[in-house]
């Protein structure tokens, strides 16, 4: 009796903690991360759903802070498709975030994934700049591409920025 009272009240707990946003994504047994060594970054993996806002249907960034998001729908690794993550570039009070320097990222650097308990290396091929309608970095692909984007922070303008920064790496 004990035993399924104890599991109920961390069930309700929890349930809470989803509710308020404390837990913002399911609790997963290994966590999911990225290294970018010649950024310093190094920072979890969370998911990004696709979701209504401002009355537009689009991945909610929202809750991303200082971490690096999975584009829900995209790739996943391991699964020989396009893995599109994403990060914040700065911050609301325009304060540098994970991906601030990624525009500094040299074709040939070295990118280290650690999901599902697998190492995955990947070295960048490309950087391109984009318009924020532009959606042919999230596309399938057909082999196993890793594409990181980010708000360009020179495209800053009367608090809408204007590009997007499209980083892509294949398997080292």
């Amino acid at each position: 009796m004990f035993k399924i009272w104890f599991i109920r009240i961390c069930f309700s707990v929890m349930a809470v903690f989803v509710f308020i946003g404390i837990i913002s994504h399911p609790v997963v047994a290994q966590e999911n991360r990225i290294e970018i060594p010649s950024l310093e970054v190094n920072t979890e993996i969370i998911p990004i759903y696709i979701r209504p806002i401002y009355g537009h249907t689009t991945w909610d960034t929202r809750r991303l802070y200082d971490n690096i998001g999975h584009l829900n729908g995209t790739g996943w690794f391991g699964q020989n498709k396009n893995v599109v993550l994403a990060g914040h570039s700065e911050t609301i009070d325009r304060l540098p975030n994970v991906f601030y320097n990624l525009a500094n990222i040299e074709v040939g650097a070295e990118i280290y994934v650690y999901a599902n308990g697998t190492a995955y290396h990947y070295v960048v091929t490309s950087l391109e700049w984009v318009v924020p309608t532009d959606l042919t970095s999230v596309l399938p692909t057909g082999h196993d591409q890793l594409t990181l984007i980010t708000c360009d922070t020179d495209s800053y303008d009367n608090g809408t920025y204007e590009k997007r920064l499209v980083v892509r790496a294949l398997p080292a």
